[in-house]
C-alpha cells in the first residue's frame, strides 16, 4: 500500500508520508527502549546476574478473554473498513473518469446536512424557549 501511495502522490505528500511513518516507527522503538520488559525469568537472570527466586504468572479469567477477543475483532473490522475506504479514495483519484461518475451519483450531502442542521436548530430553540 505504501509503495502504491509513493507512486501516486506528489513530492510534498510523499515527504510527509515518509516522515510520519519514520516518526511512528521511531517512537515505537524509543518507547520499547525506555520501558524494558522481561518475558522470562531466564532473561531477567541473564541481564541482572541475580538469581530469580520466583515469578508470578498472569491469569485471565474466561470472561476477560472473551472481552479481549471481542475488542480485538471490533478493532480489526474497523481497521479493515478504514483501510478499505482509504484505498477506495486513492483508487478514485487514480481514475478520474470513474471518480466523476461516482460523484455524479452521490446525493447533495451539504444541502441535506444544512436542512437537517436548520431543523435541529429550530427544535433546540423551541426547547430552550419553553424553559
Amino acid at each position: 500500500v505504501v509503495l502504491v501511495l509513493l507512486l501516486v502522490l506528489d513530492a510534498v505528500t510523499q515527504t510527509v508520508l515518509i516522515a510520519a511513518l519514520g516518526a511512528g516507527i521511531g517512537m515505537a522503538f524509543l518507547l520499547s527502549q525506555l520501558r524494558p520488559v522481561f518475558f522470562s525469568s531466564k532473561q531477567l537472570n541473564s541481564v541482572t546476574g541475580i538469581p530469580v527466586l520466583g515469578s508470578v504468572g498472569v491469569y485471565h479469567a474466561p470472561d476477560i478473554n472473551r472481552r479481549t477477543s471481542k475488542r480485538t475483532l471490533i478493532f480489526t473490522l474497523l481497521l479493515l473498513g478504514l483501510l478499505g475506504s482509504y484505498s477506495g479514495i486513492i483508487l478514485l483519484q487514480l481514475f478520474p473518469d470513474i471518480n466523476s461518475q461516482v460523484t455524479a451519483q452521490l446525493p447533495d450531502l451539504p444541502g441535506q446536512f444544512n436542512t437537517l442542521y436548520l431543523k435541529a436548530k429550530l427544535l433546540f430553540t423551541n426547547l430552550i424557549n419553553r424553559f
